[in-house]
């Protein structure tokens, strides 16, 4: 039997979720991994200039969305966790004290728009995350761990209301 992560890897890795101003994504927490990051344009695995490849955090979570236009839409949505994105992940971890789980409970928000790092960049999109652990099941096993990530612009301010 092929498992859905293997199906997702073939099909070109799943539907992601999208992120305007204000669009929140929210679901339970299917899986996680590292991955490297790959360019938009060529699909060719992205390096630092020391030579080390340029990882990210890939979270499927299963929401309620599905694309009417698409009947295999099984509502899972990935999310590529680098920069403000991976920050607002660690944060809503951080405020919980818990480790990302399958089953736990992942709601993230994009709040607004940051500073370009450059003239002529895009604006990084700043997010907020809200997390809840699942239920204590024997042997659960914590997906996301202590990770060092490089400092990033301060943390979008948290939405009134909570997202989860």
């Amino acid at each position: 039997m092929i498992d859905s992560a293997a199906l997702d890897l073939l099909e070109g890795g799943g539907k992601s979720a999208k992120f305007d101003v204000g669009t929140v994504v929210k679901g339970k927490v299917v899986s996680a991994e590292a991955r490297q990051q790959t360019s938009f344009e060529s699909k060719e695995p992205l390096f630092w200039d020391d030579g080390n490849p340029r990882m990210q955090l890939v979270i499927t979570l299963a929401t309620d969305e599905r694309d009417p236009d698409d009947p295999t839409d099984d509502g899972h949505r990935n999310l590529y966790c680098k920069g403000q994105l991976l920050e607002a992940v660690k944060a809503a971890l951080k405020k919980v004290g818990a480790k990302l789980t399958e089953g736990g409970d992942l709601a993230v928000k994009c709040t607004g728009l940051g500073d370009p790092p450059k003239p002529h960049l895009n604006p990084p999109k700043l997010y907020f995350a809200e997390y809840s652990a699942p239920s204590p099941v024997a042997g659960a096993e914590s997906m996301l761990g202590d990770t060092q990530a490089p400092q990033q612009a301060a943390p979008a301010p948290a939405p009134s209301g909570p997202l989860l």
